[in-house]
């Protein structure tokens, strides 16, 4: 009977001591692989990110949230609500991507008023999005789950095709798609 010490003893001698390869870098007992990361560059021109925002403008729109598409063609209106602090040069390259798929875009940027100290902390919602449309002149205490449906009733009412908003979380039903903007 073969013990587990023979098995470990005759499979480093068949071995002969060499290394194992993984794809790569050759492994050394003991030694950790170097971290692999995409290659991501610094700064992207703003060719290269007209070239980006150019693809996920154009892909079939899907319900998941992983792989945004907006599925924008020629006539279609796209209303976007980004942040205030929303990356100018990414804004102008989706905006710029829209139109060369024949389509128009209108921006809103939301700015959020300095919270109230007794307030709890806000979380980056749909409503949040919507907050810098109304936000102003509803005044603290307001019912904030009324300027999702502000931004929604924008959206369904002013013609548009998509609605583009928001990172994460769910979405209420909508009826014209509403897609993430990933790019901050």
């Amino acid at each position: 009977m073969l013990t587990r010490k023979m098995f470990f003893t005759l499979l480093l001698a068949t071995l002969g001591g060499t290394t194992l390869t993984a794809q790569g870098p050759v492994y050394r007992p003991g030694e950790f692989r170097a971290p692999r990361y995409p290659a991501l560059k610094a700064n992207y021109t703003p060719q290269e990110l007209l070239a980006l925002a150019c693809d996920v403008v154009r892909r079939p729109y899907q319900s998941a949230f992983l792989k945004a598409g907006y599925s924008i063609q020629p006539g279609h209106k796209a209303l976007l609500v980004v942040p205030g602090e929303f990356d100018q040069r990414v804004l102008d390259a989706i905006v710029g991507a829209i139109r060369e798929a024949g389509g128009s875009a209108d921006v809103i940027r939301r700015y959020n008023p300095p919270p109230e100290a007794d307030a709890p902390p806000r979380i980056e919602t749909a409503w949040r999005e919507a907050f810098g449309i109304i936000g102003r002149e509803r005044g603290p205490g307001a019912d904030v789950g009324l300027t999702c449906a502000l931004m929604m009733n924008l959206a369904e009412t002013g013609n548009y095709n998509v609605l583009i908003a928001g990172a994460g979380g769910t979405h209420p039903a909508l009826g014209i798609p509403w897609q993430y903007i990933f790019w901050d």
